[in-house]
């Protein structure tokens, strides 16, 4: 049982969205640096008649619902959601694979590379805050691989690997954490 926005629906907001031109000052441009602006990646996630045109909802024999949307859209809301969060400099850095493809301009950014790739291929680079003596506390293991000198702090363990294998940079996003967890159990994941 699919819920489908009517066709008029869908064809009214196609046409808002065509109508609709962002402000240049209200979407941050993305380009490498010293190259003129090309493209721009999303950095607000659209009201919802864009998106209901877009989804396709579904309930499943198992009763479970699930959303359907063009990979593009995925990807827009992804850039989105990351825009906040996303170390340009720092993502660079660890991944001169990017790095060169970007000073080559076949890339316009490390967050285009992010949003197409890299978030699946479990490249991190966040702003997200550690709290670094919950995080020790939390995680002893860790505690004891900054103190052997393996990583610099909390942080550095987070960004390295913490991010990766799904531990909670602090106490704040405990409840987000679990909720993620329990959403791909419900879902036939393994995390």
């Amino acid at each position: 049982m699919a819920e489908r926005p009517s066709k008029a629906a869908a064809s009214a907001a196609k046409a808002d969205v065509k109508k609709q031109k962002p402000a240049a000052q209200d979407a941050p441009v993305v380009a490498k640096a010293g190259a003129p602006a090309t493209a721009r990646l999303p950095s607000y996630v659209p009201p919802p008649m864009f998106l209901n045109a877009l989804v396709r909802r579904e309930r499943g024999p198992n009763g479970r619902e699930s959303v359907t949307m063009p990979v593009e859209a995925y990807r827009k809301l992804l850039a989105a959601a990351a825009a906040a969060v996303f170390d340009e400099a720092d993502y660079l850095s660890r991944n001169d694979d990017v790095r060169a493809l970007v000073e080559k301009g076949t890339l316009l950014s490390g967050l285009q590379h992010y949003v197409s790739d890299g978030y699946t291929e479990r490249r991190a680079s966040l702003k997200i805050p550690v709290d670094d003596p919950w995080y020790r506390k939390i995680y002893p293991d860790v505690a004891e691989q900054i103190t052997a000198g393996q990583f610099k702090d909390s942080a550095d363990h987070f960004t390295r690997s913490g991010f990766q294998e799904g531990r909670v940079p602090a106490e704040i996003y405990a409840g987000d954490i679990a909720e993620w967890r329990e959403i791909v159990r419900k879902n036939g994941g393994t995390r």
